[in-house]
């Protein structure tokens, strides 16, 4: 990865002065090896080299132009803060107040710099990235790194996964924290296939709290054997909670008694009662941001499993999901100053040919009776009949009323109350 090269010609930049070469091909005889600026008689060969290739003039421009920008190399200047005594969170404390213009580190990558050298070739923060490139290419998605993170150090006995102390993490390391590290790689892959087979989720982007899935990760690596009644109990705890935004805001003193009610219900010392939760009412507004919403989009996709374009071909939604995110859901209505226009109820799945919108489709499914198509997208034919009379606003209610009473019968199945007003705010969720 650090084979990095400098082009000589501005031409050849393309927005971006320095490459890393990947290509297996010939490197361009105009590009400046970025290593050979480090050592004289390295940099003195490139420059034979160029007498070598290109003219006398041009050879004499680009040798110009490698000294100069080997001259900058040299002279940057980098600010070091050198401590004598003190602890460790004396030293992050520092850092994290000369840091404020610098990219912010992890606290995962703040660990890995405070044992540097006593992990072996692999640092913690390393370890963790090899997890989420693995659950990645499984075609789940990426996991937050923090929450790999905070999933290591409860698997490892961390009671304050949300602000551990850097003093015990640098000494946990060598002992729980590594060895944790191993487990949640295998503790995760059971969460993932859990979440995608039996709770529907097919991608990480779509998982309304990731506290979800840390919690998950203590379940599964403290309980022995799941049989189905507790997997059936879990499937009901990740619906509730999705729905009821139990984890909104969730602070330090909170998530400890979650990871503790989680444990014990893995072991078989406690129940999982959320029965006294109600859930949050249906969002007017399509925000993904919103935990309510991405809870929306996962029963919205359980319950249209086989939506079709106009042809009656079979929409892959996840496959769009996976790529377009947003763009997958279209506007049926897309005129400004309707009301309701931003609510989820104005959005569906379906390609149409070029010139024809969602709106003009729909109108042409209801008049061919093609009423097992509009089903599998939700839409009833009498409420088409408001976008025939351009009754936008009617049409969207229609729709919205619909959806949220499919929704409403699914929430009670679950055995809580649903809210007490239909239609609420899509809040934008914190963890």
């Amino acid at each position: 990865m650090w084979w990095v090269y400098r082009p000589l010609d501005r031409a050849d930049h393309d927005g971006s002065r320095y490459r890393h070469w990947k290509s297996g091909d010939k490197v361009p005889d105009n590009y400046l090896p970025m290593r050979s600026v480090l050592r004289t008689l390295d940099f003195l060969e490139y420059a034979r080299q160029l007498s070598d290739t290109y003219s006398r003039s041009e050879a004499d421009r680009l040798t110009e132009e490698s000294e100069r920008i080997a001259q900058r190399v040299k002279n940057y200047k980098v600010s070091v803060v050198r401590m004598q005594g003190g602890t460790l969170q004396q030293a992050v404390e520092v850092f994290s107040r000369i840091n404020s213009s610098g990219q912010k580190m992890r606290p995962d990558q703040m660990v890995s710099a405070l044992t540097y050298g006593t992990t072996g070739p692999e640092t913690l923060s390393d370890k963790m990235e090899e997890i989420q490139g693995r659950i990645a290419a499984s075609g789940f998605g990426d996991i937050p790194i923090m929450t790999i993170f905070q999933t290591v150090l409860a698997l490892s006995g961390e009671e304050d996964v949300q602000n551990p102390s850097w003093e015990m993490m640098a000494r946990k390391v060598q002992g729980q924290l590594l060895g944790a590290v191993e487990k949640t790689d295998h503790t995760l892959q059971e969460v993932v296939d859990f979440l995608r087979v039996e709770a529907h989720v097919p991608l990480a982007r779509l998982v309304p709290y990731n506290i979800q899935i840390m919690l998950l990760a203590v379940f599964f690596h403290f309980s022995g054997q799941v049989e189905e009644g507790r997997r059936s109990k879990l499937r009901d705890w990740f619906w509730i909670t999705s729905l009821a935004g139990t984890f909104a805001g969730a602070n330090t003193t909170q998530v400890r008694k979650f990871i503790e009610e989680m444990k014990a219900f893995a072991e078989g010392r406690g129940e999982l009662s959320y029965s006294g939760e109600r859930a949050r009412a249906f969002p007017e507004r399509f925000d993904l941001r919103s935990a309510r919403v991405r809870a929306y989009l996962l029963w919205d996709l359980q319950n249209f499993p086989e939506r079709k374009n106009l042809d009656g071909e079979l929409i892959n939604v996840v496959d769009q999901l996976a790529t377009a995110h947003r763009e997958t859901y279209r506007h049926i209505i897309t005129q400004s100053g309707v009301p309701g226009a931003s609510s989820p109820a104005n959005r569906i799945v379906m390609a149409t040919p070029p010139g024809i919108s969602i709106r003009q489709a729909l109108i042409r499914l209801a008049e061919e009776g093609a009423t097992d198509i509009l089903d599998s997208h939700g839409v009833s034919p009498s409420s088409v009949e408001y976008l025939k009379d351009d009754e936008y606003a009617d049409f969207i209610a229609a729709r919205q009323h619909e959806v949220a009473s499919r929704e409403k019968a699914f929430i009670e199945s679950l055995g809580i109350q649903s809210s007490e007003q239909e239609f609420g705010e899509a809040d934008i969720d914190t963890e």
